[in-house]
């Protein structure tokens, strides 16, 4: 279980508070979708989750261990991917070799599964890849270290849409019981069908943390032709008609899935609405 207690952070010794008292628990087992605006602190948060930044107050914690510690058992056992990174010119059984004594759960099959699902057989020099296939390797190395804190910025920048398909389906089959991944993104719709439960942050703040069965069984997504009336919670102007976020109420069709794209516009537009409605339900 990884565990924030009232972590605060600022950039600078005089800068603003990014986050001040910010409280936020993931449980084992779950593919975490972390959403937020540029700015809203979602690097922030997993460079804290991985120790490469430190809280200026509160805590970090992983299974009990204090993450700032930095103690071999946590590095061992976490492995961060950021949205931009640089490989070294090494060939990747190279890489593999000096690299992955650090990790004591590494499994060569799980890599060598990887990267022939993802087409990614040559050994070449990792540095002379393509931005596209370093993601790709970096992906799959990551996975086969079996970490159970697995942090992921924006995982799918840079692939196409193959690759993209081949990563939902490998992480999906890597989830387990003892293993937390959390997945940082703009591509809600990419990973919608993958991501849960979604966490939400903004203005320093976690606004939104329910699961996908919440948030479809409280809330829900229509249309309207007409503007819609102040029951709704949020609306987008789609061609000739509206579409509306709504709680759900007890006359209201089955519920469906929730698009992510919308309910973050909505949380970003009427937070308080979205999160009385996902807190009580209405039928």
């Amino acid at each position: 279980m990884l565990k924030m207690e009232s972590v605060g952070f600022r950039y600078g010794r005089k800068g603003p508070d990014l986050f001040a008292g910010l409280d936020l628990v993931l449980e084992p087992g779950r593919i975490y979708g972390l959403l937020g605006s540029n700015g809203a602190g979602k690097t922030t948060l997993l460079k804290l989750a991985a120790a490469l930044l430190f809280p200026q107050g509160g805590r970090v914690t992983f299974d009990g261990l204090v993450v700032g510690s930095r103690r071999p058992q946590f590095l061992s056992d976490v492995f961060f991917i950021p949205e931009t990174f640089a490989l070294p010119a090494q060939r990747p059984d190279q890489f593999v070799k000096i690299t992955a004594p650090f990790y004591p759960k590494f499994q060569p099959e799980t890599l060598r599964t990887a990267l022939h699902e993802f087409e990614l057989e040559g050994n070449g020099a990792l540095n002379r890849l393509s931005h596209g296939q370093q993601k790709k390797f970096l992906l799959a190395f990551g996975l086969a270290c079996h970490c159970r804190l697995n942090l992921l910025d924006e995982p799918t920048n840079g692939l196409d849409i193959p690759s993209k398909s081949q990563f939902r389906r490998l992480l999906a089959r890597q989830l387990d019981e003892d293993r937390i991944f959390v997945l940082s993104t703009h591509q809600t719709r990419e990973l919608e069908g993958l991501i849960d439960p979604i966490i939400m942050v903004q203005t320093g703040r976690v606004v939104l943390h329910h699961d996908r069965w919440t948030i479809d069984q409280r809330l829900v997504q229509g249309t309207s032709r007409t503007e819609p009336g102040p029951d709704v919670i949020y609306a987008e102007k789609a061609w000739d008609s509206w579409v509306t976020l709504a709680a759900r109420k007890e006359t209201d069709p089955t519920p469906g899935s929730i698009d992510l794209e919308l309910l973050f516009n909505a949380v970003l537009n009427n937070p308080d609405a979205v999160q009385k409605a996902l807190e009580v339900s209405h039928v």
